[in-house]
């Protein structure tokens, strides 16, 4: 009988171990990999340097975001705020580009980048609440031949 209790007692003891390793290897995301990036680049008409839109999400839940304007388009990007334009939250950005003016139309404009070099025109275009849902309803933004970000 004391052969049978040992046995089983090893059996649940090595399932719950395993059980424990699977969830630790398999269930943890790894490092780095919970963070997402995007890069939008935008050209010029007239053959001046591009310009990018860039954001970041990360979290367990996706719950963080920052979005950039920048002039440089790598991936693994730090906001800088004498270079770039900077965005914080999870509220959607639209805009629109004609020629080299970028409309930006956003929750809360950001300040403007003493150091940051274009050749477009940045305009943000700060919009309330009700606004931001008009748009986002029935992709309505699309109506208005904004894009989303």
């Amino acid at each position: 009988m004391n052969k049978i209790k040992v046995i089983k007692l090893l059996i649940i003891s090595i399932f719950t171990f395993v059980t424990i390793c699977l969830v630790v290897f398999l269930g943890l995301p790894g490092k780095g990999s919970d963070v997402f990036v995007e890069v939008v680049e935008l050209k010029s008409s007239h053959g001046k340097p591009s310009i990018f839109l860039k954001k970041k999400v990360w979290g367990m839940t996706s719950d963080n975001q920052i979005a950039v304007i920048s002039g440089s388009g790598r991936k693994d990007f730090v906001p800088d705020l004498s270079n770039d334009y900077i965005y914080n939250g999870l509220s959607p950005i639209f805009y629109k580009l004609r020629n080299d003016s970028l409309e930006i139309y956003v929750y809360k404009c950001s300040a403007v980048p003493k150091l940051l070099q274009t050749g477009f025109k940045i305009i943000q275009i700060e919009l309330e609440n009700p606004d931001m849902m008009n748009l986002i309803t029935n992709d309505n933004y699309k109506n208005k031949g904004m894009m989303v970000f």
